[in-house]
């Protein structure tokens, strides 16, 4: 005998497919704040791959430029 076992929702079923996706208007804006931090995150991680890419290579020079402008661009900020 076949006995049907109810249906529970799962985590994601009572959600729409594209709830929180960055393109779907329901999802709220970020604060200027944050998007500034993903920003300066985006700028020091280019300048630390640059340092890294001078040091695998051996290149002391690339490596010490880099980190000065990530130095230099740090420097510049405020942070509250």
């Amino acid at each position: 005998m076949y006995h049907a076992t109810p249906y529970t929702p799962g985590p994601g079923d009572l959600m729409g497919q594209y709830t929180g996706h960055p393109h779907d208007p329901r999802t709220p804006d970020e604060p200027d704040e944050i998007q500034d931090a993903h920003a300066v995150l985006e700028e020091i991680s280019l300048c630390i791959g640059m340092a890294d890419r001078g040091i695998q290579r051996g290149d002391l020079l690339q490596f010490r430029a880099a980190m000065e402008l990530a130095q230099t661009y740090l420097a510049s900020m405020t942070f509250s």
